[in-house]
């Protein structure tokens, strides 16, 4: 009898617990209630689309650059990765400028003005045809995707002057 009961405790012991999902996941899974679903950093701090765009070249060298931050809420979190599309095409002859495919594992924000957004780190939209001098100044329509593997995405565009002095050494 006392073998049974030891087993019995020994069983309640060892019975693993399953861990609760995480309540904040939802926060960023879920459309939000008010505000924008998705909005970008550039240099400073997030808004819905900044009218200048600066770019230069990377302190290693390559090709001119413009950073982005991205953050997005409202669609689900994909393991492997959310999909982040970034392209610049100049607003009158339709050229494709600047773009960037990134693959992001984002985190939830838990806390500040990121609460509730998914964030991830930098992604460089770079313009590889194209000299500083070429690039400054010219108007362009931006646009950013961000998809899970699913499917669902969400889109952010807008027109933004680029201004590449910033960053231009010569």
């Amino acid at each position: 009898m006392r073998r049974i009961i030891a087993l019995l405790l020994l069983t309640t012991a060892c019975a693993v617990e399953e861990t609760p999902p995480d309540p904040g996941l939802e926060d960023c899974d879920t459309a939000p209630s008010e505000g924008p679903s998705m909005d970008v950093s550039h240099f400073s701090t997030y808004q819905l689309a900044p009218t200048t765009v600066y770019c230069g070249i990377p302190p290693q060298g390559g090709a001119p650059y413009a950073p982005f931050g991205v953050r997005t809420r409202g669609i689900s979190r994909d393991p492997e990765g959310l999909l982040i599309d970034l392209t610049a095409h100049h607003t009158t002859s339709g050229d494709l400028l600047g773009e960037a495919s990134y693959t992001q594992r984002m985190i939830c924000g838990n806390v500040g003005e990121s609460a509730g957004f998914w964030v991830g780190s930098e992604l460089h939209m770079r313009f590889y045809d194209y000299d500083i001098e070429t690039l400054h100044g010219s108007e362009v329509e931006i646009n950013i995707t961000v998809s899970n593997q699913g499917g669902d995405s969400q889109n952010l565009s807008w027109v933004a002057t680029l201004d590449c002095t910033a960053g231009d050494d010569s």
